[in-house]
């Protein structure tokens, strides 16, 4: 069997067996940078990945009271049209703007912080991590990855 290496796609670089690539993977389209001035900017809603991943971190017993704040939090993120950070902030005073694309919302009374990578243009909030404020102060906010 042949190799693929997969030119043009976010699997570059990579030198393995063609046979040894699920046909799922082989399938799956190539990378798009959400962010880019190519992508629309019709945003009519934001679609929030994942509700589960809240649902995970609230169904938790020591953090059942993010339950109803999280939910609110995620209804209106879908209701919202976040073209830019500037209509975050005007709608989430208390939220932080930081790099590569995460915006910091506090929960709960600052009880609890989400970190969330926007993608405005596609209109995409997507969850990188939940958590207490003990829990998010050694984080690095731009790279978390959790979810």
């Amino acid at each position: 069997m042949g190799k693929e290496n997969f030119a043009g796609s976010a699997w570059v670089g990579l030198d393995i067996p063609y046979s040894c690539v699920h046909p799922k993977v082989l399938a799956e389209p190539k990378f798009q940078d959400y962010n880019s001035p190519k992508m629309g900017e019709n945003v009519e809603t934001m679609r929030v990945i994942a509700k589960s991943t809240l649902r995970q971190f609230w169904e938790q017993p020591a953090y059942r009271d993010a339950q109803g704040p999280l939910e609110s939090g995620y209804e209106e993120a879908l209701r919202s049209a976040w073209t830019s950070p500037q209509a975050v902030k005007s709608q989430y005073g208390s939220a932080s703007i930081c790099g590569n694309h995460r915006v910091v919302f506090n929960i709960s009374g600052n009880k609890y912080r989400l970190v969330v990578e926007m993608q405005y243009r596609a209109g995409i909030a997507w969850v990188k991590f939940i958590g207490t404020h003990a829990q998010y102060d050694p984080i690095n906010v731009e790279r978390v990855n959790d979810y």
